[in-house]
């Protein structure tokens, strides 16, 4: 593995993983260490996980979600845990997404997306309107993980 991966190595990777996942139900290891460097270290990045519904289907989104969790240390799942509450309350599935929400939240008390999403899901947020933000926010994160597809990732610390 490169010890030092950019953002376009984890970006490249996390492509080649949705879509081995969505093709073959695997995931390589290698490709999940390293976006997963990403998730850690960039919320851009993460955002990009936010996106992916509206590149491939719900389902696949979830389960591919969800086979990385089991796939990272525990620590390292507040990310992937608030991304499958957001997808679960876009479902209309709430008490998963507050389970989830939850679960993120006693790993990593002050993580800005889960407390984001805590407050929308307090104050009644539509799941329509969470998906429509998703999707406008999503071209917006892309362009810029581009322009930093040379980033070093173990120079980021916007997490």
């Amino acid at each position: 593995m490169n010890n030092n991966p950019t953002i376009g190595d984890a970006f490249d990777s996390l492509n080649s993983a949705i879509s081995d996942y969505a093709s073959d139900g695997i995931i390589v290891s290698e490709q999940i260490e390293i976006f997963n460097q990403a998730i850690q270290a960039d919320v851009n990045f993460r955002d990009l996980l936010l996106g992916l519904p509206k590149h491939y289907g719900m389902d696949t989104c979830i389960g591919f979600i969800s086979y990385v969790i089991g796939q990272v240390h525990a620590q390292e799942r507040t990310p992937y845990l608030t991304i499958l509450s957001a997808y679960s309350y876009e479902l209309g599935d709430n008490k998963s997404a507050w389970n989830l929400l939850k679960s993120a939240l006693e790993i990593h008390s002050d993580y800005s997306l889960a407390n984001l999403l805590k407050r929308m899901y307090v104050a009644g947020w539509s799941p329509e309107s969470l998906a429509s933000m998703r999707n406008e926010l999503d071209s917006k994160v892309r362009d810029v993980v581009q322009e930093q597809r040379e980033i070093v990732i173990s120079e980021i610390t916007n997490a």
